[in-house]
Parts: C-alpha cells; structure tokens; sequence
C-alpha cells in the first residue's frame, strides 16, 4: 500500500497519511528528501540585507534601537503565530482530543507565509540588535583609543627620557 493510498478526506484519519509520509525518505524514482527551510533562508537573508542597510543608514546619524514590545509583535508574533497553529493542528490529528482538532482544523504554511514570517523576524532582530551593538562597539573602541594614546604618551616621554 503506497501513501496516496492512506490518504483520506475524514480528518480522524489524516494521522495515518502523515505519519507515513514523514516517515518517507525517499528512493531512486521520487528523489531523496532534503531539509530545506524556506523561513531560515528568508531570515538568514532578510538579516543579510538589514545589516548592510543599517550599515549605510548609520552613517547619517545614529539609530535608535527597536523597543522590545514592538519586537514581539512584529518580530516573535507572526512566526509564533503562524509556526504554534500549524503545530496545533497537526498535533491533536487522530487522537481522543477530536474537539480540539476541529478548533485548529488541519493546515500547512505556504511557502510565501514562511518566507514573510522568516524575513519580518530577521529585519527585526536586525533593528533590534546591531543599533545596541553600535553603541557598545564604540563605547569599546573609544576606550581602547584612550588607552592607546596613554600607553603612546607614556612610551614617548620614556623615549624622549633616554
């Protein structure tokens, strides 16, 4: 019996084409399963582009950092939103909690969904991150400038001593 043969219309019984299904690696006709994540490529990416924006936005002054309450809800509340309700109704399929499967009937992110959720997160943690990075990596800058032109002073006027 192949998996299309499992597959049913009655949601009681989608838990015996999934588990299969997942369960399927592949073989020389279908081609072999690989892991690709269109939400990682996406934030990955989406991270890429805002770091060299901010890179060129920082040079015309400084930017203030994302407040995290706007981050939860741009960056963390679509992804948790759209990755929890798949996750949900998959989870409760096939099991003795029917009531709860009809509430987060069954579904599947599509890829342009993942691919937004992924980028919305990445240009997030972007505005979230590099501005307070900035300002710590010139604090760190400044005072390792302080003490090279200590050191520099101290070393000159030994020289000049000698």
């Amino acid at each position: 019996m192949c998996i299309r043969d499992r597959a049913s219309a009655d949601p009681a019984e989608w838990s015996t084409f999934l588990w299969p299904a997942r369960r399927f690696v592949g073989n020389e006709q279908m081609g072999y399963k690989m892991a690709l994540c269109q939400r990682d490529i996406s934030l990955y990416l989406s991270i890429l582009i805002g770091g060299l924006i901010y890179g060129l936005l920082r040079r015309r002054g400084h930017i203030r950092p994302m407040p995290f309450w706007l981050f939860l809800l741009i960056g963390i509340g679509p992804i948790a939103l759209d990755g929890f309700s798949q996750l949900f109704s998959q989870f409760f399929v096939g099991t003795q909690l029917d009531a709860l499967a009809r509430l987060f009937p069954l579904r599947e992110s599509s890829p342009l969904l993942r691919s937004l959720t992924g980028a919305l997160f990445g240009l997030s943690i972007v505005w979230l991150v590099y501005p307070r990075l900035d300002v710590q990596f010139s604090m760190t800058a400044d005072d390792i400038g302080r003490r090279l032109s200590a050191r520099l002073a101290v070393e000159g006027g030994e020289s000049a001593g000698q």
